[in-house]
């Protein structure tokens, strides 16, 4: 449903991403923290944007699926951050939701590649960084430039890496 000089629901959401995805990654390379003013107006935005969609358009499909992606990256960012602390920052885990919600509102394919591919690219530069400091332990990245990346793999290549995955489990 186009909005307003062509804005949709959809590109709503994927603009707050961005707004805040380079916002919060400049403050998350720059001083290795999310600071939750942000992470709490991107989550309203979100929120807003998402129950909004529901409202107008009268199905709630996106945002029953956003509500899933939110609660599910939630846990896994929650889990991950109970296991090993030292590993994933407070402020990963309060994020988490948010992109959660902005990549299910998406789809299922935006959802499940944006969530994998954030692990994914965080890892390579974790990797990046421990040669070129030549340390095997004790590296630190920030974590939240990693999540938007991943956000943005899912949202441009989420379709296409779904469906060559299910071509290749012969789905």
């Amino acid at each position: 449903m186009v909005l307003l000089a062509g804005l949709t629901f959809e590109s709503l959401i994927g603009l707050a991403l961005v707004y805040f995805g380079i916002v919060l990654s400049a403050i998350d390379l720059e001083h290795h923290r999310l600071p939750n003013a942000l992470t709490s107006a991107y989550a309203i935005v979100t929120a807003v944007t998402v129950l909004t969609a529901g409202v107008v358009t009268g199905s709630w499909d996106s945002s029953l699926r956003a509500l899933v992606g939110a609660v599910a990256l939630g846990l896994i960012y929650g889990l991950a951050f109970v296991i090993y602390p030292r590993g994933m920052g407070l402020g990963d885990v309060k994020l988490a939701p948010t992109i959660g919600a902005a990549l299910g509102f998406l789809g299922w394919p935006v959802l499940i590649v944006g969530a994998f591919a954030a692990f994914l690219w965080g890892a390579i530069a974790g990797v990046v960084a421990m040669s070129r400091q030549r340390q095997r332990k004790g590296v630190g990245i920030p974590f939240g430039p990693w999540m938007f990346v991943g956000a943005l793999t899912g949202i441009l290549m989420g379709d296409v890496i779904a469906d060559w995955y299910l071509g290749l489990m012969g789905f």
